[in-house]
């Protein structure tokens, strides 16, 4: 069953208090059953307002000099050198392109390299899922010799004493972000000193993550269980007293702490190789380059939420938007996610107000409609443009286009892959 919901109110103007509030409220009465904490108990991100408004004051205020030193750095907040746009990038509100080229004029030589290339992992991760989708379930490259422990998820960091652990967790939980060096201190924290089921590890961070992705988050994870290069990442006190040095200070363990020593890392081999679908390169070529009539209806997802996308740039009688309810329910991601969205929809439908929101199964909504649409990099979009009646399909806005047996044995062979194409590019 399809129902029609309300569109969300916008926080276009309001404090970031006041849209919160307004966006729970909405989450907590058109969503209800869909999501991780129990009605009542909705939380919104303390870091993050959904919105084409809120995703451009992020990149104007975000402050690059430094970036190459700082970005490592997890305590105090105030000197940490993140950009903070990865749920607005995750969710196509501002694009990978436009952040990369916005670093041309307001970024240093070095800085700009390192943050370029940390905008270019996030487009690594994306085409390694483009091609490889859920078989990255599957360790990538290298398995453990021995088997992993299976724990409870109730049970995966919420035992821990540490206050570095304590610490990045909560605010992993309360605001739906940590930073990457967080994200590497809690997977190898669980994955490496403990042998923890790397499975179980993501999907606590892609329920409560705002930017959650399976492309990153999957790569993160298994790069740092030594899955995609071969060598498990250690975490020891050192990080901590070099990224977070107040936390050891305050932390009751200081004097006997139990990650003082560097792990004790296990044993790779080869794995299963992973099946690759090349084939897709053609199938989003041809949909995206054939060219009908336009719809007056337009689909937009989680995927592609910009204001500016190609497919909301000519007139619509409908824009249509689909809570996935069967996939929410089985998923239960934290409410905030969903409240950064609905603040989105919400702005959006300031611009657009035909915009009309639904929750139920998509492929009931979409199998009675012709529709245009912006490509999804994604399986489950995959799904349901088979069942769906698309007319017109835009293209997705890569910030390096995938090309059929491109290199992605590893980040750098892709990169320098690509590096070798500009080159080529420039001489011609």
């Amino acid at each position: 069953m399809v129902v029609e919901l309300e569109p969300p109110p916008s926080p276009k103007g309001l404090a970031a208090a006041e849209a919160h509030e307004a966006a729970t409220r909405w989450v907590r009465g058109s969503l209800s059953g869909l999501y991780l904490e129990s009605e009542g108990s909705e939380i919104a991100s303390d870091q993050f307002v959904g919105g084409h408004s809120a995703a451009y004051q992020r990149l104007s205020e975000f402050d690059c000099s430094g970036y190459g030193s700082k970005r490592g750095n997890v305590y105090p907040t105030t000197k940490r050198g993140a950009s903070r746009l990865s749920p607005y990038i995750r969710h196509g509100i501002i694009t990978l392109k436009e952040v990369y080229l916005w670093t041309e004029k307001h970024c240093s030589d070095f800085d700009r390299d390192r943050f370029r290339s940390e905008l270019l992992w996030q487009e690594y991760a994306r085409h390694l899922y483009f091609f490889y989708g859920r078989g990255l379930r599957r360790p990538y490259r290298y398995r453990p010799k021995d088997p992993v422990c299976s724990t409870s998820t109730a049970e995966y960091f919420e035992d821990e004493e540490m206050l570095c652990i304590k610490e990045v967790y909560g605010e992993l939980v309360r605001s739906g972000y940590i930073v990457n060096q967080s994200r590497m201190w809690l997977a190898s924290h669980a994955t490496v000193r403990h042998r923890k089921d790397w499975l179980e590890g993501e999907e606590i961070f892609f329920r409560h993550l705002v930017d959650g992705s399976r492309a990153a988050n999957r790569l993160g994870w298994q790069w740092v269980a030594g899955y995609a290069t071969g060598r498990p990442y250690g975490f020891s006190q050192s990080q901590v007293a070099r990224y977070a040095p107040r936390l050891c200070a305050k932390c009751s363990l200081k004097s006997t702490c139990p990650i003082q020593f560097w792990p004790e890392t296990y044993e790779v081999v080869m794995a299963e190789p992973i099946a690759r679908y090349d084939h897709l390169v053609k199938e989003m070529e041809e949909m995206v380059s054939a060219r009908v009539e336009p719809s007056d209806v337009a689909w937009i997802t989680a995927e592609n939420l910009g204001l500016y996308q190609e497919v909301l740039r000519l007139p619509r009688k409908e824009v249509l938007f689909i809570f996935d309810e069967p996939l929410l329910r089985k998923l239960q991601i934290s409410s905030k996610r969903l409240i950064f969205i609905a603040q989105t929809l919400g702005e959006i439908q300031e611009y657009y107000s035909n915009l009309r929101v639904f929750r139920g199964d998509p492929t009931d909504l979409l199998k009675d409609r012709e529709v245009d649409t912006c490509y999804s990099p994604v399986p489950l979009w995959r799904r349901y443009a088979k069942s769906a009646q698309l007319r017109n399909v835009y293209p997705y806005p890569w910030l390096r286009e995938p090309k059929e047996n491109e290199p992605l044995s590893s980040f750098s062979r892709w990169r320098s892959y690509l590096e070798r194409g500009d080159r080529a590019s420039r001489r011609n």
